[in-house]
This record gives structure tokens, C-alpha cells and sequence, in this order.
């Protein structure tokens, strides 16, 4: 019998559970992108455009800023494409490949303080465990 109860719940359990978590990845993955991005401070808006967003293995392209105040938004709908390929088996990788991506989080630029990488991570965190928070709410 092709329509079992078995068969009826991994429908369920596949529409309604997976569907929810792989949509939660996604949005803590572009949280984190979105944080990092825009809080990367800019010049010529290489250390921008350089966030790079894939599934499974780093990107390891390197992009040229067209303009540095669009730097950031280049990079998001990059990783808006590379996430909604997600599935629940992969591995989401947010990196930054320019040399000197390292300084800019310590701290070696005055526009914004050390750890905004850290800061954007925390963030997103923040967002999943809010939304845990409400789930156990449901109990």
C-alpha cells in the first residue's frame, strides 16, 4: 500500500519540520552575511564585496567592488542564490578571502570597532534562539 501512515508522516515530518529548519539556517546564514557585510568597514569596498557565500566548500573567488557603497548588497545577492540551495544536509560557508579581512576585524580601522565578525555571528544567534525561545513556548 503506497499511502501508509509511515508514508504520511515522513510527509509531514518532511513539509512542515525540514522545510521550517533549513528556512531557520537560511535566515541565520543571511543574518550573519548581511551583519558581516555591512559592518565591514570600506574604502575602495574590496573587503565588502569579497563575502562570500556557498554551500559546502568556500568560495574562494575573488570579486572586484564595482562601488563601494553597493559593495555589500553585491555580496548578500550572491549568498541570497548560494543559500537558497541549502538542504539539510550541507554546510553553509560564509568567508572573506582578502588578506587583510583579519586586521579589519581587530580593530585596524577606526570606522567601527574590533569583532563586528563576531558581533554579526552573536546576532544570529540571538535570532535562532529567539525563535527556539517561542517553539518551547508551544510545549
Amino acid at each position: 500500500m503506497a499511502n501508509t501512515l509511515q508514508d504520511k508522516m515522513n510527509k509531514i515530518y518532511e513539509e512542515k519540520v525540514v522545510k521550517n529548519m533549513n528556512k531557520m539556517v537560511r535566515r541565520a546564514a543571511l543574518s550573519t552575511l548581511t551583519g558581516v557585510a555591512f559592518e565591514t568597514p570600506v574604502d575602495t569596498g574590496q573587503a565588502r564585496a569579497n563575502w562570500n557565500t556557498a554551500i559546502n566548500e568556500p568560495d574562494l573567488t575573488e570579486y572586484n567592488a564595482s562601488n563601494p557603497n553597493s559593495a555589500a548588497d553585491e555580496a548578500i545577492n550572491r549568498g541570497l542564490i548560494a543559500v537558497s540551495a541549502f538542504k539539510t544536509e550541507d554546510t553553509i560557508r560564509i568567508t572573506n578571502n582578502m588578506p587583510y579581512i583579519g586586521e579589519l576585524n581587530n580593530g585596524s580601522s577606526q570606522q567601527i570597532p574590533e569583532g563586528f565578525v563576531e558581533r554579526s555571528v552573536q546576532a544570529a544567534i540571538a535570532e535562532l534562539n529567539e525563535f527556539k525561545r517561542r517553539l518551547d513556548q508551544l510545549d
